[in-house]
């Protein structure tokens, strides 16, 4: 049995981050307590402490891709040409690299389980609604509708990719994701 480590600020995020890299590698079926704290190297007891249920434990997870991904939205630096600025914006939510390919599938597994499950549901519901409000913000005033309809796209093109990877190449994505903006701007 690992060596138990010790509480310390910021080991909330860090047990998260295993969370999102045992998910991105396994789904969130088969994603523990006990996986996190073997991967983690902590015992079970200090992930039980951190985390009082699995589904907290993979809320916290979610949660933390979900503001990682609107870090990234929000550094995007606008210009005011707003196609140019959603597909900046977009990007930045596709899996275009390892990191966000991690996210997606964290996403995809989070969004599944929500489906089912009425307390992580909220927390879907709760995120996605701020992703909206930042999409829509670059559009313009009155425009959640085509947010809504710009995100279903990201997150088709998501689901498609953790699902079917490399199936369409980087440009292939990034030119759904354009024609997509062009039909709504």
């Amino acid at each position: 049995m690992p060596a138990s480590k010790p509480i310390a600020s910021g080991n909330r995020a860090e047990l998260a981050e295993v969370v999102i890299t045992l998910t991105a590698a396994r789904g969130l079926d088969p994603v523990s307590i006990r996986d996190v704290a073997a991967a983690a190297d902590v015992s079970i007891e200090t992930v039980q402490h951190t985390f009082a249920t699995e589904d907290e434990m993979l809320a916290v997870a979610f949660r933390q891709v979900v503001n990682t991904a609107l870090g990234r939205v929000a550094g995007v630096g606008l210009t005011g040409n707003t196609a140019s600025d959603l597909s900046a914006v977009l990007r930045e939510l596709l899996p275009l690299d390892a990191r966000r390919l991690a996210e997606g599938r964290l996403y995809a597994a989070f969004a599944a389980r929500a489906a089912t499950e009425p307390s992580l549901r909220a927390i879907q519901v709760e995120l996605t609604s701020e992703l909206r409000a930042e999409v829509a913000a670059v559009l313009g005033p009155n425009r959640e509708s085509q947010a809504a309809m710009l995100l279903a796209v990201v997150d088709g093109l998501i689901l498609h990719e953790v699902t079917a990877p490399r199936s369409l190449p980087t440009a292939e994505l990034i030119a759904a994701l354009d024609r997509a903006i062009v039909a709504v701007v």
